[in-house]
């Protein structure tokens, strides 16, 4: 028998790489209005999924981590240049 953490995090990986591959096709297609390179989407994309698993194992130096690496790969549009290296 599988517990329902295995489970879980089958359907977790699963819907991640399909929202994944769908953002991409939607980038690459022209539909999303902002445009990404597509190294800072796939980046986005690990970083945001080691953050929701972090949250879900309640590992707090996860998240303050993926989140501040997704902040380094989003300081030009958010305009916090002056605070990343």
């Amino acid at each position: 028998m599988m517990s329902t953490r295995v489970k879980w995090g089958r359907w977790f990986w699963g819907l991640f790489f399909l929202i994944s591959a769908g953002l991409l096709l939607a980038v690459k297609m022209g539909w999303l209005t902002y445009q990404f390179g597509a190294w800072t989407i796939v980046g986005t994309l690990v970083l945001a999924a080691l953050a929701i698993k972090s949250i879900a194992y309640f590992s707090v130096s996860g998240v303050i981590f993926s989140l501040a690496f997704m902040s380094m790969l989003y300081a030009k549009p958010l305009g916090i240049t002056g605070l990343v290296p």
